[in-house]
Order: C-alpha cells, then sequence, then structure tokens
C-alpha cells in the first residue's frame, strides 16, 4: 500500500511542479484540487480494502475552527443505510508540506 500510495502523491505533486507555481507556492486553490482528488482515489482504495463499496462514503472538508477542539477530522455513520461522513481539515489550515499533507489526509 505504501509503495501505491507514494507513486499516486508523486504524480500528483509532479502535476504541480510541471505547472508555473511550484508545489509548495502552490494556490489554495490548486491545493484543495490536489487533495480532492487525492482524497477521492483513496476513499476507493479503502472502501474495497475494507469491503464498504456498498456504503454511501462521504467526505467534506471543515475550516479547524468548525472542528472540535484539538480533533483534526470527525466521522458520523449509520450501519443501517450504510452511509457514512468523515470530517476532514481543509488545506488552508496545513501548515506541512504537499507531500505530507497527503500523508496526512490519507
Amino acid at each position: 500500500m505504501r509503495h501505491g500510495f507514494h507513486l499516486a502523491a508523486a504524480l500528483l505533486l509532479a502535476s504541480l511542479a510541471a505547472s508555473p507555481l511550484r508545489a509548495e507556492t502552490s494556490s489554495i486553490d490548486d491545493k484543495r484540487q490536489i487533495a480532492s482528488t487525492f482524497i477521492a482515489e483513496k476513499l476507493a482504495v479503502w472502501q474495497k480494502r475494507l469491503n464498504l463499496q456498498d456504503w454511501t462514503v462521504t467526505v467534506v472538508t471543515s475550516r479547524k475552527a468548525d472542528l472540535k477542539q484539538g480533533t483534526m477530522g470527525k466521522i458520523k455513520w449509520d450501519k443501517g443505510k450504510k452511509t457514512a461522513t468523515i470530517w476532514t481539515v481543509d488545506v488552508a489550515d496545513y501548515t506541512l508540506s504537499n507531500e505530507e499533507l497527503l500523508k496526512d489526509l490519507e
């Protein structure tokens, strides 16, 4: 799994590095788009790994101030309806490098 993660992260970061904006100076909107794509890919991997393909799982980004103090996310699920919502911190609230940010989001 780690190899697959590194390959996906490298490809996403390479797409930023190839643009006029360097990876670490990219705009928040660029980082949000990359994070969104990355999260969607990883969500599919983890749903398959955990045998949750029949669940509807939604990932929502939230500003850190909107989450419970001291947390970096939350989850709410309904086993009967097979639904889950995962809240994660918006990239605007991260101070990590892009590569570390993607590792943390996974």
